[in-house]
């Protein structure tokens, strides 16, 4: 399988949406991976304006960020607005599930997890304006984040909003002050940037005081999954986390 890295901006608006990158150069994602590169221009927003962070692990985060910036990246508090991932999430999210589901509920109703019957309800529920409203707001977000990505080479976040919590929780239902409104949203971090398309890899950046360990992502340009592994293959060596042992988990009989 070849990749491509995207180090130009992309060419003039064509319809709707901008036009992809320039056409891919050979080269193999084994490769990219074994050649660390430092990123030029880069994006970080601790929170994609979607969710709130745990401070522990906003702590952790800003500490990795300013080590990349000591060892040269350009990095700056900026990002585009994608401040739409949630509601454009559960939009497009909840008639995917009401589709797939709602016949599995029919039939077997009992033997889904409660969580499922909620979601599959909201969809139905849901009118099909708000849907195509979704669909546009995730074009309207995709067209802010190509703009961004022209004059950035990578936007940076946090992986995770939270330390890993026990197995048995079956939900994360709040966050400090901050309830969360679906048993999916504690990752909304991680499927707002999904929603784009664009290729995402995280990478191990540190742990808290407790050794928990704690994750950056890291958003590449469309096709630009080799330039996004030199990248991470970069970040991993000034950070230093990669291959170190977080805390053992503990296990309760």
């Amino acid at each position: 399988m070849t990749a491509a890295s995207c180090s130009t901006p992309w060419p003039a608006r064509s319809g709707l949406i901008r036009s992809a990158c320039p056409a891919p150069r050979p080269g193999t994602f084994g490769e990219a991976a074994i050649t660390p590169r430092k990123p030029g221009r880069v994006g970080f927003s601790m929170d994609l304006g979607v969710t709130p962070v745990d401070p522990e692990v906003a702590k952790v985060v800003e500490a990795a960020i300013a080590r990349l910036a000591d060892a040269g990246a350009g990095i700056e508090a900026s990002a585009p607005d994608l401040s739409q991932g949630r509601d454009v999430f559960h939009a497009i999210r909840g008639v995917n599930h009401l589709a797939a589901f709602a016949p599995l509920i029919a039939q077997h109703g009992e033997r889904v997890i409660p969580e499922i019957h909620a979601s599959t309800e909201r969809a139905a529920a849901l009118p099909i304006a708000d849907y195509a409203k979704g669909e546009n707001g995730r074009v309207a977000m995709f067209q802010r984040l190509m703009d961004f990505l022209v004059t950035h080479d990578f936007l940076i976040c946090p992986t995770a909003i939270m330390t890993p919590f026990p197995a048995e929780w079956r939900r994360v239902d709040k966050l400090g002050n901050h309830d969360f409104d679906s048993y999916i949203d504690w990752i909304a971090i991680t499927f707002t940037l999904s929603l784009t398309g664009c290729p995402v890899i995280s990478v191990p950046c540190g742990f808290t005081a407790s050794g928990m360990p704690v994750g950056l992502q890291i958003l590449g340009r469309p096709r630009g999954e080799a330039a996004l592994l030199r990248m991470a293959a970069w970040c991993e060596e000034v950070l230093g986390a990669y291959g170190k042992t977080p805390r053992d988990p503990v296990i309760r009989h």
